[in-house]
């Protein structure tokens, strides 16, 4: 059984070892999930060993602190599995181990054995314990390590909630967490898993928060849960759903709806973190194989359904009156009303079925006023036409932090002298949405707004992110409309970053002085980039081409970088030229590759054109620039299917082509 390697701390901030992690995550079956549900229910015994060395003595965790901890954990567990999971943990003294520390980091089974003969000469026998924790006073098997669906825990100091909680959690058979990265800028369609990346999850990065239940699909699989406790969902209907987080429902408390052979999506609805107003008045949807696939990775993917936004996963759940479509699959699913009951519900809406002839609804919005004064109430209307005449729901956003839903008329008062962008959305619930912005200028602003729009060969592009910076930024409306507040005097960039299919010059703006702007799209070539002056891409730019492909294929990029940070993504996440912490070495992040940089071979001219060839087949990968042989690596690249990219970081890159050819079937 493979052990899963997994790096945390005090903070929980040390738990990003991508490389290792994407690896290990693979190591999971379906059976390991089932053989391990036993270690998960009922009272078990814990042995926390603490052992140091005979050249490095020194006590790893204190024995309060390690009561504490563990105290804590123990709590943990009990209230996430309804008092299913109690532990009780037993300490021993600090062991010295007979070896120097450096031995056992190669020799990990004489490790364990040195660790419990001293265990049991000190009055303990590690075989009467359902799991185990050692914990040495320096890493000889990296930060943390945890068996997966198995007995046995290996940390280093500090030791903290969130470690102890996550290594256990490999034991009891999980998976890792993660959110999941769409090349196109959507919410699932084709992408890769950003491992860790759920926020709200302890087998993400939920880090010291005990708030942080784990997703409802795991505790399913923990035996913690019955059948009454999560829905299958096989027809459309309305779905009443309990907060997954507090105790006492009486009812559901997540949805399983299967979208093909192979896949399925989660739904939970979460209260304890009442900081969050997203996560109190929206749901999680997940994302994963089902758990009798067969299949390896079995990662469990949380949905953004705000991809690209500067607050990250903060307003990843899909708010009231708000829909998820999936097209293909004939899946749309709306969380439409809170209950009001203890604890906490929502009512779901789920469609199932392909409704092709379906038309979105019309949308136009009025405000009472739109130069309000603090504290002054506004009534705000959405006049709606559908076409179908489908039952319609809405959801608005006062720009505030603050939401309302499922009425067309609403009253609101803003708090404070400044322009709020109010967004109100209306679904049919059947894949028909529009969405429109209004601008409400409140008392006396003391900084800037700027309008604008979104437009391709004259047509509206909607839903696409517009941002000045990392922390300003908006999505667009139905009609490509958007509007940018609390810009502080200065020059801005307006660019839309991630956008699939086009690129959008930026444009860059004075406030004060200009109002408004228009942005206009370029459409993009599937398999081929070409831009005479030059596409200069800045901060978080990314261009893309709009296919992604499989190898064999030859990749020709023509660009130049103005110092550092000349990045190109396809067989690895990034391959980086000039690398801003040595830029003669060539970085290789992710993929096959990942870690196989290369000292002295990634220097390019900076403020000089050069051209990248990048040849991919199924079993390896060779990069050129200007025809000198820089790097090369054998491997399994067959599963590569993804577009190809060219980014920066802290400098200006500037593009003249991509192209893509597709070699002959067989080429190696």
């Amino acid at each position: 059984m493979e052990p899963s390697l997994h790096s945390h701390g005090s903070e929980g901030a040390r738990w990003q070892r991508w490389g290792l992690a994407l690896v290990i995550c693979l190591a999971l079956a379906y059976a390991h999930l089932v053989s391990a549900a036993a270690l998960s229910v009922g009272e078990k015994s814990l042995l926390f060993i603490r052992l140091d060395f005979e050249d490095i003595p020194g006590d790893p965790v204190p024995q309060p602190k390690a009561a504490e901890v563990m105290k804590t954990v123990g709590d943990y567990y009990r209230a996430v599995s309804d008092g299913k999971l109690r532990i009780e943990t037993a300490f021993t003294p600090t062991l010295r181990m007979p070896r120097r520390a450096a031995w056992y980091a190669t020799h990990h089974p004489e490790r364990d054995q040195d660790a419990h003969a001293a265990a049991k000469a000190a009055g303990f026998n590690p075989a009467g314990f359902d799991l185990e924790i050692m914990v040495f006073n320096v890493a000889v098997h990296g930060d943390g390590v945890g068996i997966q669906g198995g007995k046995g825990v290996w940390l280093a100091p500090p030791i903290g909630f969130y470690g102890v909680v996550h290594e256990l959690g490999h034991n009891f058979g999980l998976p890792h967490n993660a959110v999941w990265k769409t090349w196109d800028g959507s919410v699932s369609g084709a992408g890769t898993a950003a491992t860790y990346g759920d926020p709200y999850d302890p087998m993400g990065c939920g880090g010291d928060d005990p708030r942080n239940h784990f997703s409802v699909r795991s505790k399913r699989l923990l035996g913690w849960w019955g059948p009454g406790d999560i829905v299958n969902v096989k027809q459309s209907g309305t779905y009443q759903l309990y907060a997954q987080d507090l105790p006492g429902a009486p009812g559901p408390r997540g949805l399983r709806i299967q979208s093909n052979a192979t896949n399925v999506y989660w739904v939970e609805f979460r209260q304890l973190i009442s900081e969050n107003p997203y996560l109190r008045n929206g749901v999680l949807i997940y994302k994963c194989y089902a758990d009798e696939s067969g299949r390896v990775d079995m990662t469990l993917n949380l949905l953004d359904m705000t991809p690209g936004s500067p607050l990250g996963c903060t307003d990843a759940p899909l708010l009231l009156g708000r829909t998820f479509a999936d097209d293909a699959a004939g899946i749309y699913i709306t969380p439409v009303a809170k209950r009001g009951t203890a604890p906490e519900s929502l009512d779901v809406v789920v469609n199932l079925g392909h409704y092709t002839s379906n038309h979105p609804p019309l949308l136009r919005l009025t405000a009472s006023t739109r130069s309000p004064g603090v504290g002054q109430p506004v009534v705000l209307r959405a006049m709606t036409n559908d076409p179908g005449e489908d039952s319609l729901e809405y959801s608005w956003d006062f720009g505030d932090g603050s939401f309302e839903w499922g009425k067309p008329v609403v009253t609101h008062t803003w708090k404070a002298d400044r322009d709020f962008a109010v967004r109100c959305s209306v679904t049919d619930m059947k894949g028909g949405s529009a969405s429109k912005l209004l601008l409400a200028t409140v008392g006396h602003p003391t900084l800037h707004r700027l309008v604008g729009a979104l437009t391709s060969n004259g047509k509206p592009l909607a839903n696409v992110l517009v941002a000045a910076d990392t922390t300003h930024s908006v999505f667009t409306d139905s009609d490509g409309l958007f509007a940018l507040t609390d810009l502080a005097s200065g020059r801005h960039r307006i660019a839309a970053p991630h956008t699939w299919g086009w690129w959008v010059p930026p444009v860059s703006v004075d406030c004060p002085g200009t109002e408004s702007i228009r942005l206009a799209a370029v459409p993009l070539k599937p398999d081929a980039i070409w831009s005479d002056r030059g596409i200069e891409l800045e901060g978080d730019d990314v261009l893309s081409t709009p296919a992604h492909f499989r190898p064999p294929v030859e990749i020709t990029i023509v660009a130049k970088t103005s110092a550092t940070n000349l990045r190109i993504g396809y067989a690895a996440d990034q391959v980086i030229f000039n690398w801003e912490g040595d830029g003669n070495q060539l970085r290789v992040d992710g993929g096959p590759a990942s870690g196989q940089h290369r000292p002295g071979r990634g220097a390019v001219p900076p403020n000089r054109y050069v051209t990248i060839r990048w040849v991919v087949t199924p079993k390896s990968q060779a990069i050129f620039v200007d025809g000198d042989p820089r790097f090369r690596h054998n491997g399994d690249y067959s599963g590569i299917d993804r577009p190809v990219s060219v980014f920066t970081y802290e400098s200006t890159v500037t593009v003249k082509s991509v192209g893509v050819k597709q070699l002959p079937p067989g080429t190696q």
